[in-house]
């Protein structure tokens, strides 16, 4: 369930996200530069490392035709979100990643006799997306095992929004095949999540995946662009009923090689709410690769010296410095294998052997 903000782990938040990454292939972005994929085929591979982190920068864009009066209206909804890798969740599907949203901006709009204000909607719902952290399970190849639902309570229009939100976290993973890839070769993820027929969220579908080519991009890394075409169907079950929607579209992304991670997708989407509402969504994210947590603190480990207390390693400390060339087996700062032999017992007699 989507809870509000709290501070993330110290591990984690020792990590500062900047930038919302580039906008490859984009007229207004930084261009590609076709190279030739590797002979042996393109590998797509995630970078999951515990501590690892990524930005992303979402516009949703979207066009609502109502069923009943046949108007339409336009609404907008941007924010960011960081995701960190918290580390394996073999039991529940893969890695536990945390995501958090900020920079919330919305421009809705509500359908008449509702008994509150645009603008008391607009606040409210900025309110509690701004902040707002949830726990998602992505396994090795990218398939999102869990996204919570919508929590109950929210409201229908609050509910909605909520739901655009969560929706974008599906952007950041493609499921991939554990295979080298061919350009013009496609494959197919057959989309499942939730329980059929329970409360909560229940998902169908299918997206098919075809390489289209191989760049590099002005920051030097390697992509993979991919076109996807996707359908899904979407069945929300209350205590009150289930309510189903079907959703299709086209989506262009571009897939980091070198990185190891998704780095934009930009398509459109059309989502149809029988008897209700046609909506036309225009996407785009783009995600950036962030620090992992263990290269914060990778100067500390060059330490060589045993006595420090940033000092990793087998030696131990022999504290004293240059005391440590001491020869007296007796010395409190002796190191050494010789056992002491204190005066009065052999030490005594040695001396009284020598005056003699």
């Amino acid at each position: 369930m989507p809870r509000p903000a709290r501070p993330l782990r110290a591990l984690l938040t020792a990590i500062i996200l900047l930038s919302s990454g580039p906008l490859v292939g984009c007229a207004s972005g930084p261009k590609l530069e076709k190279i030739e994929a590797p002979a042996e085929g393109i590998r797509l591979r995630y970078d999951l490392s515990p501590g690892q982190t990524y930005s992303g920068s979402v516009s949703h864009n979207e066009t609502v035709r109502d069923a009943r009066s046949g108007m339409s209206q336009n609404r907008s909804l941007s924010f960011d979100v960081s995701l960190v890798v918290a580390g394996p969740a073999p039991d529940r599907g893969g890695h536990k990643i945390v995501a958090r949203f900020s920079n919330v901006n919305l421009s809705w709009k509500l359908p008449p006799g509702l008994p509150f204000s645009l603008s008391d909607f607009t606040n409210s719902a900025k309110a509690a997306i701004q902040g707002m952290e949830v726990d998602i399970f992505v396994g090795d190849d990218g398939k999102i095992h869990h996204i919570p639902s919508v929590p109950e309570g929210a409201g229908p229009e609050l509910g909605m929004v909520i739901k655009k939100v969560l929706e974008a976290l599906e952007t950041a993973f493609l499921t991939v095949p554990d295979r080298p890839l061919k350009i013009g070769e496609t494959w197919t993820d057959e989309k499942k999540r939730g329980r059929e027929g329970k409360l909560g969220l229940f998902v169908r579908g299918s997206v098919t995946t075809k390489v289209d080519g191989y760049y590099r991009n002005e920051q030097g890394e390697e992509i993979a662009r991919l076109q996807i075409n996707e359908n899904e169907t979407a069945v929300t079950t209350t205590k009150d009923g289930s309510h189903e929607t079907k959703k299709e579209g086209k989506v262009t992304s571009d897939f980091s090689t070198s990185g190891s991670y998704l780095v934009q997708t930009i398509g459109e989407l059309n989502e149809y709410d029988p008897g209700e509402a046609t909506t036309i969504t225009k996407l785009k994210v783009t995600w950036t690769k962030g620090q992992r947590a263990g290269v914060v603190q990778s100067e500390t480990q060059s330490v060589d010296d045993p006595c420090s207390p940033d000092y990793v390693g087998s030696e131990e400390c022999n504290a004293g410095g240059e005391t440590q060339s001491v020869t007296d087996p007796c010395d409190p700062d002796y190191v050494g294998s010789e056992e002491c032999t204190p005066a009065g017992e052999g030490g005594e007699a040695a001396a009284a052997g020598d005056a003699g």
